[in-house]
């Protein structure tokens, strides 16, 4: 929709005029980025146009590994299982929604292909340093068939024929009906050639302007009411089908969308302009408003952020941050120079090692040799005059000196770009001091690159995508889980409390709009996050063992010890073979029975285990608690008496 009251004309020329702008001022960055591109995609770039054209052209494509090693690196580490986040409920009223809003964020990005986008996100980021995204609500509607409308539909031509309403001739065609097949939100990739951002402005509601391409179609189809009345677009029809605007960036924008799975613009598309943010136009303030422009004409849309989280959907991600500019770096930008070095030295390796091979001649031209005919060739005879009219020309070949050189230059384009991709030369060999520190480095720079990923990126774009579907899911949809189901009605008879998780397996659930409503938080479960678990885990069960030998033993709940191990393991299948409180309540229960029927209040020898005698701190009475206790380590009002097992309750 379109305000009312606003100068359409004066709307289309400021946002033109920014686009501009934005777009000169960084012209210089673009080039840049261009090399980059040039390099990952293994291509010579301004500094090898002059070369001539019999010299040696040849490419290492370690720009092209470096990108892709990093790039899987780090996705890796940010989803290194399915369970890569976790959705945790405000308040205990929560906890019940953030199940099923887990559930159903997981099905999205199976149906969404998530883990492919943020790929692609990660990868553009590697080689340019920045790429925009966006959270978006995508509609996949199916025209099908409608058999029952088609049945209809003869029946009444039929009798129109039979009562002479109408003559026999082409039967209706089967009309089509729409069909739901996703109705979600679905993160995407921008290309950053075709997205600006002010440096200048506010952080988080700065103008941003991104540019893209629709058929006519679809902005008709955008420009139809729903149900409430309300339309995307406005002035559809006064738009041209084709965009004569042209930006000098298209070529290199068409290469980089080709390159991540996206095909050229045919040329029946419209151009659009979609500004978000913060907008100042003619002395007033637009806060946090979108405006679409098609065309550089024709304004479509200019109104508030529809969104409930008030975020804008159009963000850009940095993977190395710089401290004065908006633009950040990738990994390629600081080592286009290394990259060029390795390209010149392995050239003038193959140029020194062929004319070795193939050596250049002097001759004295005395009339004595046929230099038109003469053909160098092992074995053959030239008729000469004296000794020496015919000699090589000696040329001083060091191709191993080149050899160490590239290797050092890969060594620092490895450091450089923390692709640490395998190479080998006899003149630089690492110390065992070096690799360590190195790899010390390494880990710690790559540790923080995630925790960066997971702050700028994925938590936001998660938590778009969570508030997303409270404001527009307005149906029930059906999910397939594979990790235990929630099931309130399931009570468990020994604590009377409902089971969180029936373990039923792969099965499917429902999800009404109302069981994902409330407050939610929302924590990544990254590559740091799994090893920091286990560093802990491994000091939790080194410092256990030694508690264990202690009179301290006493103090611990084994079973409770044994669910976090696990869990902290990350094994989900382990309430099959961990006992419940329950459980452990119930046989508690009946060998304390057991001992009264033999008349005996208690053997003074701890609680009994699970072979119904005791050890003193070994079996189910000790794992659901203290050695021979209640299970829990709850205080009780029975009486104490001393044991070799520590005080214990009777009765």
């Amino acid at each position: 929709m379109i305000l009312p009251d606003i100068d359409q004309q004066q709307l289309a020329s400021w946002l033109v005029t920014n686009w501009r702008r934005l777009k000169n001022e960084r012209s210089q960055k673009e080039s840049i980025w261009q090399e980059c591109w040039l390099a990952y995609t293994s291509k010579f770039g301004q500094t090898w146009q002059e070369i001539a054209e019999y010299r040696s052209k040849r490419y290492i494509p370690i720009s092209k590994l470096a990108v892709e090693s990093v790039s899987a690196h780090l996705t890796q580490g940010v989803m290194p299982h399915d369970d890569w986040f976790n959705i945790l409920g405000r308040t205990p009223d929560d906890e019940r929604g953030a199940k099923y809003m887990t559930a159903l964020m997981k099905w999205q990005h199976f149906r969404t292909g998530w883990r492919k986008q943020f790929a692609s996100i990660l990868k553009q980021a590697a080689i340019f340093g920045c790429v925009p995204w966006a959270v978006l609500w995508k509609q996949d509607v199916r025209w099908v068939p409608d058999p029952e409308q088609h049945g209809e539909n003869m029946g009444a031509y039929a009798a129109a024929v039979e009562s002479g309403a109408a003559q026999a001739g082409v039967p209706p065609p089967v009309p089509l009906k729409p069909i739901r097949k996703y109705d979600g939100p679905e993160i995407v990739a921008g290309n950053i050639f075709d997205f600006v951002i002010d440096r200048n402005g506010n952080d988080e509601y700065a103008l941003r302007i991104n540019r893209y391409f629709k058929t006519k179609a679809y902005l008709k189809q955008m420009a139809e009411p729903d149900a409430m009345g309300y339309a995307l677009y406005q002035n559809v029809d006064s738009i041209n089908n084709e965009s004569p605007y042209k930006e000098t960036s298209d070529g290199i924008r068409r290469q980089v969308d080709a390159e991540m799975g996206f095909y050229d613009i045919p040329k029946d598309r419209v151009e659009l302009l979609e500004a978000w943010g913060d907008f100042e136009i003619d002395g007033e303030t637009y806060h946090n408003h979108v405006l679409v422009v098609a065309n550089r004409t024709t304004v479509l849309r200019f109104e508030p952020n529809p969104y409930s989280h008030g975020r804008i959907p159009w963000q850009m991600f940095v993977l190395q941050p710089d401290p004065i500019e908006v633009y950040g770096n990738g990994i390629l930008e600081p080592a286009l120079g290394l990259q060029d070095v390795v390209n010149v030295r392995i050239n003038q390796i193959i140029e020194g090692n062929a004319l070795t091979v193939n050596p250049q001649l002097q001759v004295v031209n005395d009339g004595t040799v046929d230099l038109e005919n003469f053909i160098s060739a092992p074995g053959a005879i030239h008729l000469v005059s004296q000794i020496g009219n015919i000699a090589p020309l000696q040329m001083a070949g060091k191709p191993e000196l080149g050899m160490s050189e590239v290797g050092f230059m890969m060594a620092q384009f490895n450091q450089s770009t923390g692709a640490m991709q395998s190479f080998s030369t006899e003149d630089y060999q690492k110390s065992a001091t070096e690799i360590s520190a190195q790899a010390g480095m390494t880990n710690s720079r790559f540790s923080e690159s995630i925790r960066h990923i997971e702050s700028t990126f994925v938590v936001p774009a998660l938590e778009m995508q969570l508030e997303l579907n409270q404001q527009l899911m307005d149906q029930a949809t059906w999910i397939r889980v594979v990790e235990p189901q929630f099931n309130p009605q399931d009570i468990d008879p020994m604590t009377g409390m409902p089971r969180m998780y029936d373990p039923v397996g792969p099965a499917p659930m429902q999800i009404m709009p109302d069981d994902i409503r409330g407050e939610f938080d929302i924590y990544p479960v990254g590559a740091s996050w799994v090893a920091n678990n286990r560093e802990a885990l491994a000091q939790m069960i080194q410092l256990t063992q030694v508690i264990a030998q202690s009179p301290a033993a006493q103090v611990i709940k084994w079973n409770e010890f044994a669910k976090l191990a696990y869990e902290k393991a990350n094994v989900r299948d382990a309430y099959r073979f961990i006992k419940s409180d329950g459980e452990l309540i119930r046989e508690w229960q009946m060998a304390m029975q057991a001992q009264q029927q033999m008349g005996g209040t208690g053997s003074g020898q701890g609680g009994p285990d699970g072979s119904g005698g005791s050890s003193g701190g070994r079996g189910a009475a000790s794992v659901a608690g203290a050695p021979g206790t209640q299970p829990g380590g709850g205080a009780g009002t029975g009486p104490q008496q001393q044991t070799n097992g520590g005080p214990q309750r009777v009765g």
